[in-house]
């Protein structure tokens, strides 16, 4: 899976038809399963804590209103909302293991040498666990990422739920939009909880994905 480029030239880099399928590809998957296990954890999150649903409510109705429906432009204008999507990232990743990599060349990485051609994984559960970074990492807590008066959002460059560098996911850009656009809809639309007697369980079940171990059934009210 090569760019074709004979002369050299940046700006005449043709891409094989194999590369182009391959990406496009990418695109599916990213828009696909891992958006679609990313809701049902923001969904689960929403209906098993409340009062974090009702203060995204809130942002949402200041902000966007009833007459139209949120637009990603709003999002500068939400950090709470936009700091639940990234503690959702980071408390029950889509990913805990990143896909394989190929160390191409002889490596030395915090004094661990890795031989060309070994294969490795990102462990990026344990980065979103890391203490080191994470202060109580088992307690979902938006306002990691919010300011001290908890008026904007702040970015924390140890959550890479889309991997890092050259080889990231790269429908990062769709997921991202996606997952706010369908967060923010359903939730200025509905108040979301779980069925009667049925209780939050936040354990995931893991497979190429860590999908939410309780069923897809939540109760949808429509908010007046």
């Amino acid at each position: 899976m090569e760019l074709e480029n004979p002369s050299g030239d940046l700006n005449t880099v043709k891409m094989s038809d194999i590369f182009m399928l391959v990406n496009v590809m990418d695109f599916f998957g990213a828009g696909s399963d891992t958006v679609m296990v990313t809701l049902k954890w923001l969904l689960l999150v929403a209906a098993g804590k409340p009062d974090v649903q009702k203060k995204v409510q809130e942002e949402i109705d200041n902000v966007v209103g009833n007459e139209r429906s949120p637009s990603y432009t709003d999002r500068s204008l939400m950090p709470f909302a936009q700091a639940v999507i990234c503690e959702t990232q980071r408390w029950t990743p889509v990913l805990p293991i990143n896909l394989p990599r190929r160390a191409m060349k002889d490596t030395e990485i915090a004094g661990h040498f890795i031989p060309k051609d070994t294969q490795v994984f990102g462990n990026l559960w344990a980065l979103t666990r890391d203490p080191a970074i994470w202060k109580d990492p088992e307690t979902f807590d938006p306002s990691r990422f919010l300011s001290e008066d908890g008026q904007q959002f702040k970015k924390n460059d140890a959550l890479i739920p889309f991997g890092y560098g050259k080889r990231s996911c790269i429908g990062e850009s769709l997921a991202r939009v996606e997952v706010f656009l369908y967060f923010t809809h359903i939730l200025q639309r509905y108040s979301i909880s779980l069925p009667n007697g049925v209780k939050p369980d936040f354990e995931g079940i893991q497979g190429l994905t860590l999908k939410p171990k309780l069923p897809s059934e939540f109760v949808f009210e429509k908010r007046q």
